[in-house]
């Protein structure tokens, strides 16, 4: 099987890396980079692809990624980081070029967009996050609804707790950080609120390596069993 990952430098996008690659029913690997990612030196079945322009898929780019199954597109950043355009072009124009893209790659092919809770489906909120988020994962959902052999499927963790390991080679975030001291609060008394990056890598897995079916309606399905918020994430991961 041959997946795509992007956001390999980051905490939720290199603890599915760390995943696949001891994961033999996974094959190949495809990871879309700007920099190179030292967890995937060595590694036989990884190749990083060094892409600068996330807007643009040129066919010696799509060439390398025919055939692949799917994708976990975990790239994002935090909207304190960045000014609102800079935000809007990482969290929407790269998400929606890459679906568009990738719609020719293979029948069914699975998308599995990380979003987050608070993102806003209405996109009524004022908070960049939550529309931008929320507009992204419209825009998903309606190039699903015109390319039937693509699926969607929307995750929207809560507070991801790294449970002690770093394996992104980038200095943390002051979010991160953050998330680092409060979750040990959180695992003892909201634990639906929280989910690890070991099991999150575990159901992200599990959906991009799955039939691209929907998921049956249940607490934390939505959307038509396509949009899975962090109750349901845990309860997928096993937890």
């Amino acid at each position: 099987m041959h997946l795509i990952l992007t956001g390999a430098t980051g905490t939720c996008g290199s603890a599915v890396l760390k995943h696949w690659l001891a994961d033999p029913a996974i094959t190949r690997v495809t990871v879309l980079s700007r920099r190179p990612v030292p967890l995937a030196e060595g590694q036989a079945k990884v190749n990083v692809l060094i892409h600068n322009d996330f807007n643009q898929y040129p066919q010696g780019v799509l060439d390398q990624l025919k055939g692949a199954e799917g994708c976990v597109w975990a790239l994002g950043i935090s909207s304190t980081q960045v000014k609102k355009d800079e935000y809007i072009k990482l969290t929407y124009d790269y998400t929606v070029a890459a679906a568009n893209a990738f719609t020719g790659l293979s029948s069914p092919f699975k998308f599995v967009y990380v979003s987050g809770e608070g993102a806003d489906p209405t996109e009524q909120k004022s908070a960049i996050f939550a529309k931008t988020k929320g507009q992204t994962e419209n825009e998903l959902y309606a190039i699903a609804s015109r390319t039937p052999s693509f699926r969607a499927f929307i995750v929207r963790p809560g507070l991801i707790d790294p449970e002690g390991e770093h394996l992104k080679p980038t200095p943390r975030t002051a979010l991160e950080i953050t998330s680092q001291l409060i979750a040990p609060v959180l695992r003892h008394f909201s634990k639906g609120w929280i989910i690890g990056t070991n099991p999150l890598a575990r159901a992200l897995t599990t959906l991009v390596k799955g039939n691209g079916d929907p998921l049956p309606e249940g607490e934390g399905v939505e959307r038509e069993g396509m949009t899975l918020r962090n109750t349901a994430l845990r309860k997928l991961a096993g937890i």
